[in-house]
């Protein structure tokens, strides 16, 4: 849940009229290339091969199944012009379902899927398309569905797939190229993007294994996010901007190569510590307000719309162990075009302690305390007086503390206690965790999650939805 989670004065502009015009149907035909593109070279082998992949799908077929009850202690807050859903009991359920062939010498073949069950129901029909547009959670629906061939010193990849991008313990500001299902913040679901990357090994050139990769990633696609009536929308009228009054309207960047995200990444291995280093041009991670203006009745009408503007971002990261210590810090210093936003520098530094012997002397197998700070500066402040609130109340841990401490009785049993506390505005949130691990494929969970802070703060907004968790997950 951690890792979940200035107003600028509106400014009336004769040029703020523009409006942006619904995408053309070719262009919309045209998103279709990529799923056509990847299932083509997928089945684009022999007849003995796709048998014998087809079996290998079957066979390496893995399931995982999540059910959670949560209890809300309290009734929930307002929303702002919507009936809030006010059950103190919510039911949610996840079958993973996984699998993997290889269709023949070096092409692998990766699918993944969830199935989702919530009650009250926070899910719509089901298959999200490409280039999805429609900011709700879903049913069915496949989180990854790629192709790699593999070569002798680079492989490339098709398809959908999640990234795997991230140093910090509770909040990274390197994990923004997956998408995520958000409609339920308790339990977040992670999904793969639709991308092309080329990845080279260059252990022939260099000493160590280190790789250097290019990433195009061309549609702007969405995760579920919290339902209208969800008491997750707390007491603002948007999920990413706590402070906000009314409903904001998504405004999404189109598929035109000039849009594209394109990220290139440089992942080093030395002997104690891994490191990244990237540059990513394509959408922020956070979003603006940009408001227009018009004549509705002879009066004046405002209408808000949400949306990702483009920036060039540098970004890093680096895990550095010495004997029972991890040291590991992450920055991302971003500039976003045309002024739309406060180009900022993000910066999350940790260190985690894994203590045995003293542990082994009270019955332990394990006491590990992490502590975890995040900062960011602002280099530039909006230029551009269209856009009328910057990303600010988006942007978490922007001046955040972090505190856990897991402890492991008898590798079965994890006790973990932590806190994330928001020096800007005081608000924060306190959670316990129990794991009872019953086998290799079975677990089961108690938890308690708080939170506290004025109304309008990242966590504040919540201070009604306290919850206690059960839950189980089953591997089979």
């Amino acid at each position: 849940m951690a890792e979940n989670i200035k107003n600028i004065p509106n400014i009336w502009q004769k040029n703020s009229m523009l409006r942006i015009t619904p995408r053309s149907s070719p262009l919309l035909q045209q998103h279709f290339k990529f799923v056509i593109l990847t299932c083509f070279l997928s089945f684009n082998i022999t007849l003995p091969a796709q048998a014998e992949g087809m079996n290998d799908l079957i066979d390496n077929t893995q399931f995982q199944l999540e059910s959670y009850l949560d209890f809300f202690t309290d009734s929930p807050a307002k929303g702002q012009g919507v009936a809030t859903d006010t059950r103190p009991l919510s039911w949610f359920n996840r079958l993973n379902i996984e699998t993997q062939a290889d269709l023949k010498d070096g092409v692998i073949l990766n699918l993944s899927a969830d199935a989702l069950l919530s009650v009250p129901n926070i899910n719509r029909s089901a298959f999200s398309r490409i280039d999805n547009e429609s900011e709700f959670s879903r049913f069915f629906d496949i989180n990854t569905a790629n192709i790699i061939f593999e070569y002798d010193s680079y492989d490339l990849l098709i398809g959908k797939a999640q990234t795997q991008l991230k140093y910090a313990e509770t909040y990274s500001v390197l994990d923004r190229f997956n998408v995520s299902n958000a409609a339920n913040p308790l339990h977040l679901v992670k999904m793969g993007a639709w991308q092309a990357k080329g990845t080279f090994y260059l252990d022939e050139l260099v000493d160590y294994e280190d790789q250097i990769s290019l990433a195009v990633l061309p549609f702007d696609d969405k995760g579920g996010s919290v339902p209208k009536d969800s008491r997750w929308r707390g007491s603002s009228g948007d999920s990413d901007f706590a402070g906000t009054v009314g409903e904001l309207t998504p405004q999404y960047r189109s598929s035109k190569p000039k849009d594209w995200g394109i990220a290139l990444q440089y992942d080093g291995v030395r002997d104690g510590y891994d490191f990244t280093l990237g540059l990513h041009r394509g959408p922020s991670p956070y979003p603006v307000v940009r408001s227009e203006f018009s004549i509705v009745n002879f009066a004046l009408a405002r209408e808000d719309f949400k949306l990702y503007p483009t920036a060039h971002s540098a970004y890093g990261g680096i895990a550095l162990t010495k004997d029972n210590t991890k040291y590991f810090g992450e920055f991302l210093l971003q500039d976003v075009l045309n002024g739309k936003d406060d180009d900022v520098i993000r910066t999350v530094a940790g260190v985690t302690y894994k203590e045995t012997n003293y542990a082994a002397r009270i019955g332990l197998d394990e006491i590990s305390p992490t502590i975890e700070y995040g900062r960011e500066r602002v280099i530039n402040e909006p230029k551009n007086s269209l856009y009328t609130k910057p990303s600010e109340e988006a942007r978490p841990f922007r001046n955040t503390i972090s505190l856990t401490l897991k402890l492991v009785y008898d590798s079965d049993y994890t006790f973990k206690v932590g806190s994330v506390y928001n020096l800007i505005d005081g608000d924060n949130s306190q959670n316990v965790n129990f794991e009872y691990k019953y086998d290799d494929n079975s677990y089961y969970y108690l938890r308690g999650i708080f939170f506290d802070g004025k109304n309008g703060s990242p966590f504040g907004r919540w201070a009604e939805n306290d919850a206690i968790t059960v839950g189980f997950v089953r591997k089979f």
